[in-house]
């Protein structure tokens, strides 16, 4: 499975599917709720109802076929894929594009709109994400690509 960004669907990605499916593998990319031909309002992103919508596949996924489901996502799909997996489970592998790397200072200050404001927010995010309940503890990320290189990371 794998989930496009907030500009784009599911045919946009048809050149890197379509080679895969020529290897054998069973490809679902869906069109998330109001993107591509989907129901809903047009552009209009919202983070549950994709989770859900990748979370729906997944189900669909297993009932087709047979064999792991491996989910991934580019630009907005990969952190949707990310806390998709994190919140429902079900699935043997991720593969995200576009995880952020805070680390990655030049990339931050080049590529953000909150430049080196971000730094003073990520104490904040942390100490929200602990008083709201954080569901990363639930997905093993072994491999994040980004932008720019990868990044060996283990939760």
């Amino acid at each position: 499975m794998f989930a496009h960004g907030i500009a784009g669907y599911a045919r946009l990605l048809l050149p890197f599917l379509i080679p895969l499916r020529e290897k054998g593998y069973n490809i679902i990319a869906p069109d998330l709720q109001g993107f591509g031909y989907s129901e809903g309002l047009k552009g209009d992103f919202e983070w549950d109802v994709h989770l859900q919508n990748l979370s729906d596949t997944i189900n669909y996924a297993k009932q087709r076929f047979s064999g792991k489901v491996i989910l991934g996502g580019a630009s907005m799909g990969g952190p949707l894929s990310y806390a998709t997996a994190a919140r429902f489970g079900g699935i043997d592998a991720l593969a995200c594009w576009c995880l952020w790397d805070f680390s990655d200072k030049e990339f931050m200050l080049n590529e953000t709109n909150t430049k080196n404001f971000t730094y003073l927010l990520i104490p904040v995010f942390r100490i929200l994400g602990s008083v709201m309940g954080s569901e990363t503890d639930k997905v093993q990320v072994t491999t994040c690509l980004t932008s720019r290189k990868s990044i060996q990371r283990n939760h």
